[in-house]
């Protein structure tokens, strides 16, 4: 499974990722008792990507393959090798949308799952637009839905982008949350009202200060704290560290966390 969280604000976007991904034997595998073999998760797996010279990050959640490959891989390679440093971001959202389309369809691998997509759209007139756009499908009982990309922040609203622009003046956030969404948006729910009482009764004020790090920082511990919960449960380790995060300022400057980068390696 996965979780992954991508938020807009006054300051530009945040995006963090968790990093397990479950692998799964095929169903004829068995164990020396005769058992079905049970799924694997590994961790260290980059749900995060920064794409290559563009203010750009792409994260995903659901499907562990696209064809036949993990998806963490499939997604490196793409925003490496296929992203081209002249390309638009209208342009690199729909090209994902028609690979991941094209790769699933020619394996017959359907999962279920989307991407992320965030930047800062910069007008040649007019101020600076935190965006994120979700490519995702619907594979309900097994039937092939394909991938559609949904511009869900700012365009999908319903509101002007003026409108939208003065609500994250105001202070208002905006996010989008997927993979173990249900339980999570408890979760968050939860630590909103715990710091809105804080500021209430106590002149708390978290995140603080007002800004690019603190807002990552807050994502990361809000999305860290669903990982601990996890890890101390009875379920099995389908969310967890290390975590991946980037962020993107009103400027299109791009800041980086690999959770390949907390992992020790000979």
């Amino acid at each position: 499974m996965t979780l992954v969280l991508s938020e807009v604000s006054k300051f530009g976007v945040v995006m963090v990722g968790d990093s397990a991904i479950e692998s799964s034997y095929n169903t004829t595998d068995r164990l020396p008792s005769g058992s079905a073999a049970p799924p694997i998760y590994r961790s260290g797996c980059d749900k995060v990507k920064l794409v290559p010279h563009h203010p750009i990050g792409i994260s995903f959640w659901g499907m562990g393959k696209i064809g036949d490959v993990p998806t963490d891989m499939w997604l490196d390679d793409y925003v490496r090798n296929i992203v081209k440093p002249e390309d638009k971001f209208a342009d690199i959202c729909e090209q994902l949308k028609e690979r991941v389309n094209h790769d699933m369809t020619l394996s017959g691998n359907h999962g279920r799952g989307g991407f992320h997509v965030g930047t800062v759209m910069q007008p040649d007139n007019g101020p600076s637009i935190p965006a994120i756009y979700h490519i995702h499908n619907d594979n309900g009982d097994g039937e092939w839905i394909a991938f559609a990309v949904q511009e869900d922040i700012p365009f999908g609203l319903g509101i002007s982008v003026d409108h939208y622009l003065a609500e994250l003046d105001r202070g208002i956030w905006r996010f989008l949350r997927n993979g173990y969404t249900e339980s999570f948006a408890r979760l968050q729910n939860s630590i909103f009202t715990a710091i809105d009482e804080l500021a209430r009764t106590r002149g708390i004020l978290v995140p603080y200060p007002e800004d690019m790090i603190s807002h990552e920082k807050f994502a990361r511990l809000q999305v860290g704290l669903f990982c601990d919960l996890f890890a101390l449960s009875n379920q099995p380790p389908a969310v967890g560290r290390p975590i991946t995060s980037l962020t993107i300022d009103l400027q299109g400057k791009t800041t980086y966390t690999s959770a390949l980068s907390d992992l020790t390696h000979l």
